[in-house]
């Protein structure tokens, strides 16, 4: 078992052709641990700072693999 600071976490990435290239999606579950102080750490900042971190990192892999792409033409 893997330690971290959520009681669970599940991210799988899905990778699908599309005419234009490949669409990327992610799906993200995870359950925060200390029962409702935890809840409401999740309402307050927890699920605000995961999406924020999914949306820039998601940005960061789709600015790399275009640069890689025209980097191969």
């Amino acid at each position: 078992m893997i330690r971290g600071a959520f009681r669970s976490l599940r991210h799988v990435h899905e990778f699908d052709p599309t005419d234009d290239g490949t669409r990327r999606s992610d799906a993200f579950e995870y359950e925060v641990p200390l029962g409702p102080l935890g809840r409401l750490a999740d309402v307050v900042a927890v699920k605000r700072h995961m999406t924020r971190f999914l949306v820039q990192r998601n940005a960061t892999v789709k600015s790399l693999a275009e640069d890689a792409a025209k980097r191969t033409r």
